[in-house]
């Protein structure tokens, strides 16, 4: 990533930030990267990594909240700042399955930044909005390309991704005694490109803005493709 995240050293602890970014036991992490102007994109990357520091899954998430841009007030976008992820009973089930999906949320509890200081909870990582209840079957069915909807301030995520993301951290806990629920940490570092604000990948200087949800396939693969340059695959 040095090629890409040029101004960043690998060898810089916590990427030169040891207020919001912390690493006291070595457990799992998630760090989300947000878009810094969630009304133009409301959306984000989390990235997980293991108790090394190795990557093991990453996805895209939803930061918008349904009640607006200030993170200070309840349902608005989710606030930026350090999560705990708890090491007991970091996971719940039921509720409404329509509003969260079939599959189980991540808890997680504020712990500095923004989370700490607008003294908002129940905060979490879920799917959800992406099925539709058939009364005749009694059965719930996926809906086709369907989109990730605003939340109250939860980190929505595609159904299959919350799913992907519990087996895996399941795995790694499982697999090593020491590896345990870590820290989520949530930054507005994915910046608008424009003339004055540059990120070069690759030797380019592209300037490139998100067209937002409502642009073409076109334009979508095309942002896609940045981010992808800029954080690299799977």
């Amino acid at each position: 990533m040095a090629s890409t995240l040029y101004e960043i050293s690998p060898y810089a602890y916590v990427r030169n930030n040891p207020a919001l970014r912390i690493d006291r036991h070595g457990l799992w992490d998630i760090t989300v990267h947000a878009y810094n102007d969630r009304s133009k994109y409301g959306y984000g990357i989390a990235i997980v990594t293991d108790r090394h520091g190795k990557e093991v899954y990453r996805f895209d998430v939803r930061l918008e909240g349904v009640g607006g841009r200030d993170r200070s007030k309840a349902n608005s976008d989710t606030p930026l700042g350090v999560y705990d992820i708890p090491d007991e009973n970091m996971w719940i089930s039921g509720g409404d399955r329509g509003g969260y999906g079939a599959n189980h949320r991540l808890v997680l509890n504020g712990e500095s930044g923004e989370i700490k200081e607008s003294g908002r909870g129940l905060i979490r990582i879920h799917g959800g909005r992406q099925e539709v209840y058939d009364a005749k079957t009694g059965l719930w069915k996926p809906i086709s390309n369907a989109q990730l909807k605003k939340t109250q301030g939860c980190l929505r995520c595609a159904d299959e991704d919350v799913k992907t993301l519990k087996q895996i951290t399941d795995d790694l806990m499982k697999k090593d005694k020491k590896e345990k629920g870590g820290k989520l940490t949530i930054m507005d570092d994915l910046m608008e490109v424009t003339a004055n604000n540059p990120i070069p990948f690759k030797g380019t200087s592209t300037t490139y803005v998100n067209p937002g949800e409502n642009a073409t396939t076109e334009e979508k693969n095309k942002w896609n493709n940045i981010i992808k340059e800029l954080f690299g695959t799977k």
